[in-house]
């Protein structure tokens, strides 16, 4: 299992909206250490998220 800490913006997708979907897809990430990180998590991955 491994650990990511995701920084996200409350007025574009809370932690509530996602909470209530389980499940979303991140699109309009740019930045190639950001995407490396996702490409990496796995289900059972725990994200913590710094809103």
């Amino acid at each position: 299992m491994a650990y990511f800490l995701a920084k996200t913006d409350p007025e574009t997708y809370s932690i509530e909206q996602f909470a209530q979907d389980k499940e979303t897809v991140w699109d309009g990430v740019r930045s190639a250490q950001a995407l490396q990180a996702i490409r990496a998590m796995r289900p059972g991955d725990l994200v913590f998220d710094l809103s």
